[in-house]
């Protein structure tokens, strides 16, 4: 599938959208993707975005939330 679209990865349609629609604050958000067009993707939003390589997810987002990333805790 080769069709340009703002609403595929890395472009940040969906993001953008969903922000918009449901008041969605971006900059209070992360992005967890395990590919690196996730995280471009997030990051062309203004979303902090990380890549998630393995292991345990909900270890990685207590690391960020640890780190002080996003304000919500898991």
């Amino acid at each position: 599938y080769d069709k340009k679209s703002d609403w595929r990865k890395p472009a940040p349609g969906m993001i953008l959208q969903a922000a918009a629609d449901w008041d969605i604050d971006l900059a209070s958000s992360v992005m967890i993707g395990d590919m690196p067009r996730d995280v471009e993707c997030g990051e062309r939003a203004g979303v902090p975005s990380y890549l998630f390589e393995g292991g345990s997810l909900l270890d990685f987002v207590r690391k960020i939330v640890k780190e002080g990333k996003c304000r919500e805790t898991i």
